[in-house]
Formats: C-alpha cells, structure tokens, sequence
C-alpha cells in the first residue's frame, strides 16, 4: 500500500495527472493493507481534483473502514455519502457495508442491512454478502439467527454451502 501512495505523489511530480483508475487502485492496496486513513486521505485527495468517485473507489475505502473497528463510522459516512451521490451498489460493495455495519452496531444493524437490501436493491443479494452476515451472527453466538438465515437463504434459492452450515454450528457453539 505503501508503494501505491507514493507512487500517486511520484506521478504528481512529474507533472502526470492520477486519475480515477489510478486513485482506486490505490486506494484498494490501502484496503488490503487495512490502512483505512490513507485510503481516506486518497479519497479526499479525489474529491479535491474533482475526480468522479465510482463503486471500485468506494467499495475499496468502505471495506477498509470495515477492516478496523474504530473506522465504522467513518465507512458510514462513506455509505452515506454513495447514496448522496447516486453512486450504484454492486455485490462487492454489499459486503463491504456488512462489515461497517456490523462494527458500528453488532449483528442487529447488519441484518437490518440484508432486510433492506432484500427490499429494495436491483442489484442481487449474492452468497458473499449472506455469508458476511452469518459471520456476525457466528461471531455474536445468535444461533437462532443463524439458523433463520440458512432458511432464508434456502427460500431465495441461494446455495447453502458448507461454510452456511459450518458458521450456524459455530453461532451454537458460541451461544450461551
């Protein structure tokens, strides 16, 4: 991530203009990295120079923020400001928002979450996003959450694989 950043400040002094690819790109090495204020500071940088910001660019600082446990809100404000901006929700970015959520308010926010994308999204709910809220579940030992997920996911015709199973036995292991 390191060598991404510099590599952006390297284009600026040699008079080269980073652009929208550029800037994601670094970007989602700050997210692997789990550096969710660089990646914060590369946003800002964009907004200054007026680059459009897409889902790629939000998706990578979202899920940086969701990386690390004092950054939620700051991946709220991310989210917010998507939806401020028209900025379309992808699959990718659904997962990325799990984790924010769940980081801000536990299992509770995520699955309100799933709720309302269920209700409202044109984009599908796929198994990753499904599976990033199971992981709260499993996390927090809500085991009969769990469980009324895996049916959930049995009636929107979604693939209940052995990692669905494997993290509702895990919520029962975890529960109290």
């Amino acid at each position: 991530w390191a060598q991404a950043v510099a590599l952006v400040v390297q284009m600026e002094s040699l008079s080269l203009k980073p652009d929208t690819i550029t800037y994601s790109a670094a970007i989602g090495a700050c997210q692997r990295g789990e550096e969710w204020m660089a990646a914060l500071s590369l946003l800002s940088d964009m907004a200054s120079r007026r680059l459009e910001m897409n889902s790629f660019t939000y998706t990578a600082a979202v899920s940086a923020c969701g990386k690390e446990g004092g950054a939620w809100s700051q991946g709220l404000h991310l989210l917010s400001e998507m939806a401020a901006g028209r900025i379309a929700m992808t699959a990718q970015l659904h997962s990325s928002a799990v984790s924010v959520y769940d980081s801000a308010g536990g299992w509770a926010l995520a699955l309100s979450f799933l709720s309302d994308l269920l209700a409202t999204s044109h984009v599908g709910v796929d198994i990753v996003t499904v599976g990033a809220v199971m992981k709260t579940f499993r996390q927090d030992g809500e085991w009969t959450q769990a469980l009324g997920l895996l049916r959930e996911m049995a009636r929107m015709r979604l693939a209940t694989d052995a990692p669905a199973y494997g993290g509702v036995i895990c919520a029962c292991e975890l529960a109290d």
